[in-house]
């Protein structure tokens, strides 16, 4: 039996000295042991060249610190550049593996499937300021069931925030470098690696994502509505110029030019704000819950199991169309939609719950009957 691929944590850190233990602790608890952990400091500040001396006492830990701060992307790139694992993955200094098993699952699903260039799990996302305030990015249009040049068409769609964090997941190092060289940016090598295989999605979310005050994220945001326009062009017309010139034959890249062509009739500014995001990330994971909720309830009634139904049943988010507008921000209006359906959001994973337990209690009993 061949021994296991050897796994790199890239772990680029600016200034980390908050949470760069919490994520090199989860980093160093993974059940999945062939890994190495490669911290690359843009020259920090702070105490954070204190704290990685400190881990590279542990064998599976090397740290490269900059004499001055570089690009931050940069930074992603020279964590990349200075892997050796036959498989990688970044870890933000602010984000955690939730799960020990995170790697070992991820790396056994791109062993089972040698045709897939990254294989990624839902995300856990919560708030720095509020940690039960939680919420579940699971990719839905990724994970449709259907074939992968069709599910692939979502990478290319406007706005991007349910799948640019995709860039946390475990990838096959060498297609990786080899297209982040030539395109380097946190987005635009996830479209080009979707013309070179599929992408794989574990549901469980066996990986966090911390939304915070100072995050990049958030200093977008902060950007003036002409600023975000003129980022939000410059970006669509890089989704197009990859859909055009994508390493796959023209038949396959058709589809993907119209869907990034037709960008360019969607708002060019709400992209950056968190809000918006958030709301699209709860809408996604109300209508996960509303499926999940109705396939639970039709097992309840094969199995014949007694149950009280939910008073409040699971609805899906009745979604809000809004006319073309390049400049306009997030309002009250949706402050209190995104509090609405948080509220939603938390009722139906209880609900879910709830099925899940009668289903166990109902799978006992028959099995007592069966002895």
């Amino acid at each position: 039996m061949s021994p296991a691929p050897l796994l790199s944590i890239g772990v680029p850190v600016y200034n980390g000295e908050r949470y760069l233990a919490e994520a090199l602790d989860s980093a160093l608890s993974q059940e999945y042991t062939p890994l190495e952990i490669v911290i690359s400091d843009n020259g920090s500040t702070d105490s954070t060249p204190d704290i990685c001396r400190r881990y590279e006492h542990d064998a599976r830990v090397r740290s490269v610190r900059s004499s001055e701060t570089i690009d931050p992307i940069a930074n992603f790139s020279r964590a990349l550049s200075l892997a050796r694992g036959t498989y990688f993955t970044w870890l933000a200094h602010d984000d955690v593996l939730t799960s020990p098993a995170y790697a070992s699952t991820l790396v056994e699903m791109l062993e089972a499937n040698p045709d897939a260039v990254l294989c990624a799990s839902a995300l856990a996302l919560f708030q720095d300021e509020d940690p039960k305030a939680q919420s579940i990015l699971s990719y839905p249009r990724l994970t449709t069931g259907g074939s992968w040049r069709q599910d692939r068409l979502a990478l290319f769609r406007w706005p991007p925030g349910e799948w640019e964090t995709l860039v946390y997941g475990i990838f096959r190092r060498d297609i990786l470098q080899r297209h982040f060289l030539e395109n380097p940016s946190f987005q635009f090598p996830l479209q080009q690696l979707a013309f070179t295989g599929p992408f794989i999605v574990v549901p469980e979310p066996l990986r966090g994502y911390r939304l915070r005050q100072d995050s990049l994220g958030r200093q977008r945001m902060a950007k003036s509505p002409v600023e975000l326009y003129l980022i939000g062009l410059k970006l669509k017309w890089r989704l197009l110029a990859t859909a055009l010139h994508g390493p796959a034959p023209l038949v396959e890249r058709v589809p993907p030019v119209i869907t990034a062509f037709s960008n360019f009739f969607k708002d060019h500014v709400a992209w950056a704000h968190d809000v918006w995001r958030q709301i699209r990330v709860l809408e996604a994971e109300l209508a996960m819950l509303v499926g999940a909720a109705a396939a639970r309830e039709g097992l309840i009634r094969h199995l014949g199991a007694q149950y009280q139904p939910p008073s409040t049943p699971v609805r899906p988010a009745a979604r809000r169309r809004r006319f073309l507008s390049f400049f306009h921000r997030p309002d009250d209006a949706d402050a209190q939609y995104l509090q609405e359906l948080t509220v939603r959001v938390a009722d139906a994973r209880q609900v879910c719950r709830e099925l899940l337990r009668v289903i166990e209690a109902r799978d006992r009993e028959l099995n007592e009957q069966r002895r």
